[in-house]
């Protein structure tokens, strides 16, 4: 199943979600040549720190992580890597259980 994540076109942003019984707290931040990069915590314990958001590429890389799924941008209009000023609508954060 997917779930489209509610995000603000805003430069940083840090925000928790409650799916499969995870509390997942992702922060978005902008930063060299405007890019955007993730940091991500499972129930507490941060599984991926400051790692580049790109365009339909998985943020969470290993299988062994405490995770039920992966987060991963896609846009909506083209093949561009995520840019801030597109958040929530060219650019989509979907969570895609396994």
């Amino acid at each position: 199943m997917l779930h489209k994540i509610p995000l603000q076109a805003i430069p940083n942003q840090k925000f928790s979600i409650q799916i499969n019984n995870q509390e997942i707290t992702i922060s978005l931040a902008t930063r060299h040549k405007q890019q955007l990069y993730a940091t991500v915590s499972v129930n507490g314990e941060k599984i991926v720190d400051n790692r580049l958001c790109l365009n339909i590429q998985p943020l969470i890389s290993v299988d062994y992580l405490p995770i039920k799924g992966n987060l991963f941008f896609i846009d909506m209009e083209g093949q561009d890597d995520p840019h801030y000023s597109g958040l929530g609508t060219r650019f989509i954060l979907i969570y895609s259980e396994l």
